[in-house]
């Protein structure tokens, strides 16, 4: 009975399979199981991001006979299959974030990323013509190159500091509104300028703000050195000058002492 209720609780969702396929007419074994153990971890890793455990999502493979495509069908729970179109749309929307912005994909883990990143590094060819010429993956219903190009831009990526969360203080200047509202945020103790991009229900908010000393609050990310880049807004509060502030014989006088 359990056999059965575990056959209904789970299926093969032939439509959410990820194809891997290795180039090459003649494929060395060691750089064939390389591919397969990043690939393999790449799933685990997505996976792992969704927090789905195996007992919820187990992926089946297949290798198409006479050839070096490997499908993995996954093994879902009923409830989960919106889960596994999500890691089929992260891993078809990583690529491309990679290919075409050098951007860091949403969604993804420095683990998966790194996984990703083995999957695309390069092959040297021998002098008797072995080696892997290509690899593609099919995620979501068309195969996508993984070129030295991919792996370059996670090299680059895993070196650079996470975005994340925090403040930054400094002076509003140069409020733009072209391919989106920003201004910059000059940091005279660091000397640097950030680049700050704000929705336009902020507007008003930050034109009253323009020139004088801010804090701001969003999603920042960092440049290889370490240093912020830019800023997704999220609030601007003005930082009152000094010579602004009351003094204490002010503060005394409203206290009535």
């Amino acid at each position: 009975m359990s056999r059965n209720k575990a056959s209904l609780d789970r299926m093969e969702d032939k439509a959410s399979e990820i194809v891997l396929k290795i180039e090459g007419d003649r494929v060395d074994l060691t750089s064939f199981a390389t591919r397969l153990e990043s690939f393999f971890k790449l799933l685990r890793e997505l996976q792992r991001v969704r927090k789905l455990k195996q007992e919820q999502l187990t992926w089946l493979i297949s290798v198409d006979k006479g050839s070096r495509v490997i499908t993995a069908t996954p093994l879902v729970a009923l409830l989960m299959q919106t889960d596994v179109a999500n890691i089929k749309e992260s891993l078809h929307n990583g690529i491309h974030s990679l290919v075409e912005k050098g951007e860091y994909p949403p969604d993804f883990s420095d683990e998966a990323l790194e996984s990703l990143k083995n999957l695309a590094l390069p092959n040297r060819m021998t002098d008797e013509g072995v080696g892997i010429t290509g690899i593609k993956i099919n995620a979501n219903g068309s195969y996508q190159d993984l070129t030295p190009q991919v792996a370059t831009a996670a090299i680059k990526l895993l070196k650079t500091p996470k975005p994340s969360f925090g403040s930054l203080t400094g002076k509003l200047e140069v409020i733009s509104a072209k391919d989106g509202y920003k201004f910059k945020i000059h940091n005279e103790n660091r000397k640097i300028r950030v680049k700050c991009e704000f929705d336009v229900s902020l507007l008003e908010q930050v034109l009253d703000a323009f020139g004088k000393r801010v804090s701001v609050y969003g999603k920042i990310t960092y440049n290889r050195s370490h240093q912020p880049e830019s800023i997704e807004l999220k609030e601007l509060r003005i930082i009152e000058d000094a010579d602004k502030l009351p003094k204490m014989y002010d503060v005394l006088g409203v206290l009535n002492v």
